[in-house]
């Protein structure tokens, strides 16, 4: 895009105060609300302030998913809108044609409770043999987040990431192993909805909680498991795309900008489907 220069609107916007988005799971179980205020200012005639370029991820082509023939998505519907999405008209669409995604259901969390079902179903794609010129693209962190039905312990969740990576080399041996990392959760968009005060899977959806997580998976996949694990980064991009959002809701991109982030670890031009 071209850079910004002059004047114009400058739009702020205020999710939390007072460390309201903090707490973790069950620490609002008796709140009323989540505790966001989701207040916007908005500024005009503003000259364009001093901002940091942002780099897209891969920038130097080390990862190229386009060489696989088949490519598998292990996730929620975070990790199945970079895969498809459907067109106006209602159909799925793939980006790419060695893609595959079958989901594990709604407000699935990685943890190590779950570990045992989530590596059911990852053990399961019969289309992989052992694994021969295909790579395997694990993540899992919006609903580790939103789910309230069970506190959110960050130890056990990096331990079930740790494990599941474990059991895709042991189970796919000859398979590539990547990682999605964490998007960014935008409370202020469902601000949009009515009585979105009372959601309660947005009770906490907050930016530092993402981050976090964000941070914690990071260090996991390239200090502890660099030789193993390639991370495959959306979340700097995920949180400067808040006008990219699906109207109302504050953690799904529109498919614009998912197809857009996937290209960047595209390479290999001949099996894009366009």
């Amino acid at each position: 895009p071209k850079p910004l220069i002059g004047q114009g609107t400058l739009s702020v916007y205020l999710q939390y105060t007072c460390y309201m988005g903090l707490p973790a799971h069950s620490g609002k179980d008796k709140w009323s609300f989540g505790g966001a205020i989701n207040i916007d200012f908005s500024f005009g005639n503003v000259t364009m302030p001093p901002t940091k370029k942002f780099v897209q991820p891969n920038i130097n082509k080390a990862v190229d998913l386009g060489k696989y023939a088949l490519v598998v998505y292990h996730g929620d519907s975070i990790s199945r809108m970079l895969v498809n999405k459907p067109t106006n008209g209602g159909q799925k669409k793939n980006f790419k044609k060695n893609a595959f995604f079958e989901g594990l259901g709604t407000r699935s969390a990685w943890n190590m409770e779950t570990l045992k079902e989530m590596k059911k179903k990852l053990g399961s794609y019969k289309q992989l043999g052992n694994g021969t010129n295909a790579a395997i693209v694990l993540g899992s962190a919006a609903w580790d987040l939103l789910i309230n039905e069970r506190p959110f312990n960050m130890t056990s969740h990096l331990q079930a990431c740790q494990l599941m990576m474990d059991y895709a080399h042991q189970r796919y041996p000859a398979a590539t192993i990547y990682w999605r990392s964490a998007t960014a959760l935008q409370v202020h968009e469902v601000a949009k909805v009515a009585d979105w005060q009372h959601f309660e899977a947005i009770f906490y959806a907050a930016t530092s909680r993402t981050e976090e997580l964000y941070w914690k998976q990071k260090e996991l996949i390239e200090e502890k498991r660099n030789a193993k694990v390639t991370f495959l980064d959306f979340y700097n991009a995920t949180y400067l795309a808040a006008d990219w959002l699906i109207p109302g809701d504050g953690r799904h991109y529109v498919r614009g900008c998912n197809k857009k982030m996937i290209d960047w670890y595209y390479v290999t031009p001949d099996i894009l489907n366009e």
